[in-house]
């Protein structure tokens, strides 16, 4: 019996589903996609440090950068800053970048990080406790860590001081769009 292919209605039907899906994940808002990533901040974390054993974080973020989602982690190796980008789906390391220009905040962040009681996980873990969402962003400074949430009802930035009391829970502003962060500048130019 000869094997016969399926009606050709079905193969445009399927090519249809499958661009609408393709569409609909383009159009994906960051915040859609940060919930969506099989990886999180921790995560992500914890990946850019197995790649760089010698490194220490001082930074992490989620950016969408176009259509693409991606982890960026701020490691202090000796004296330089590498940033990871990090894959949200697969947890692959997509490329490493030394950024002399943030080596001194680098030293402040660690230095702040070397006195601190509690470390950037338990930070993350606590902030995204207080704000019941899912962290997208951190950094160290003066006042302790600045966690930014991503909550049921918005972003939150949660200020942690360096021995895990949360000094202030205050609104936020949602994932940056890299892309459109970059046309508003061009536009700040002209």
């Amino acid at each position: 019996m000869p094997v016969r292919s399926a009606p050709r209605s079905i193969h445009v039907l399927l090519l249809a589903l499958l661009v609408g899906a393709c569409t609909q994940a383009e159009t994906q808002s960051p915040e859609d996609t940060l919930r969506a990533a099989r990886l999180d901040l921790v995560g992500a974390i914890v990946v850019a440090e197995r790649a760089e054993p010698a490194g220490r974080t001082v930074e992490a973020e989620f950016e969408q950068r176009g259509e693409d989602a991606v982890y960026e982690v701020a490691l202090l190796v000796g004296d330089e800053v590498h940033e990871l980008v990090v894959d949200p789906r697969s947890g692959a390391v997509i490329s490493t970048a030394v950024d002399p220009e943030d080596l001194d905040e680098a030293r402040t962040s660690a230095d702040l990080l070397a006195t601190a009681t509690i470390g950037l996980t338990e930070a993350i873990d606590l902030a995204e406790r207080e704000a019941e969402g899912q962290a997208f962003e951190v950094e160290i400074g003066a006042a302790g860590f600045e966690v930014l949430v991503l909550g049921d009802a918005g972003a939150w930035s949660v200020t942690i001081d360096l021995a895990g009391a949360v000094l202030a829970k205050r609104e936020a502003s949602e994932i940056e769009n890299e892309d459109e962060d970059e046309d508003e500048d061009e536009d700040e130019d002209d």
